[in-house]
């Protein structure tokens, strides 16, 4: 029997976010008092982490070493990237040991199949953020995020992270009803593929 946990969009910018606290107590809640066979990390977990650099990593130390050690207790965790957290797999992959996925995955999970995905694919029309989803995800925009200085790579992100906030909230805002018939829409397509 699979105990799964499904976490996202907390967009967490420091330790001293009282979100950070809220999630590390979480974090710390599974295995001992909650059953964890699976961790979902659904994306944007943090409000910026891109590539393996060490900036990110030494910013939110408590909670990746608590990932790790979940990890090691046996617990999967998988971590889609979303839309503030990209090039994860060298640092979270390859460090911690965490399942890292840049877009849509099918588990099967107590007898019963589940698509997981982060979600910011979901609204077909917004081609300007599909075209950006796939440029930052390019060969040569991986190279730059691994290889751009930290700082640079930290202040760009910043930038881009308060942008796309702004952009969501007061451009992109939806009523509930069209929100509710863009994803059965997406679900639909995606149940053919």
């Amino acid at each position: 029997m699979a105990d799964a946990w499904f976490v996202s969009d907390i967009h967490i910018d420091s330790m001293q976010d009282p979100k950070a606290r809220d999630f590390l107590a979480f974090l710390n809640s599974l295995t001992n008092e909650r059953p964890a066979s699976h961790l979902f990390l659904v994306g944007d977990i943090f409000d910026l982490w891109v590539g393996p650099h060490e900036h990110f990593a030494l910013r939110f130390q408590p909670i990746v070493d608590r990932i790790r050690e979940l990890v090691k207790q046996g617990v999967e965790v998988h971590y889609f990237e979303g839309n503030h957290d990209l090039h994860l797999r060298r640092f979270w992959q390859d460090q911690i040991g965490a399942l890292v996925h840049p877009g849509p995955k099918y588990f099967e999970l107590n007898s019963q199949v589940l698509r997981v995905e982060h979600g910011d694919q979901t609204d077909p029309e917004d081609k300007g953020y599909r075209f950006l989803r796939w440029f930052l995800r390019t060969p040569v925009m991986t190279i730059v995020a691994h290889k751009l200085p930290q700082r640079a790579v930290s202040w760009i992100g910043n930038k881009a992270s308060h942008a796309s906030r702004d952009y969501t909230s007061q451009i992109k805002t939806i009523d509930k009803e069209t929100a509710i018939q863009k994803l059965r829409v997406h679900a639909d397509k995606v149940h053919r593929e």
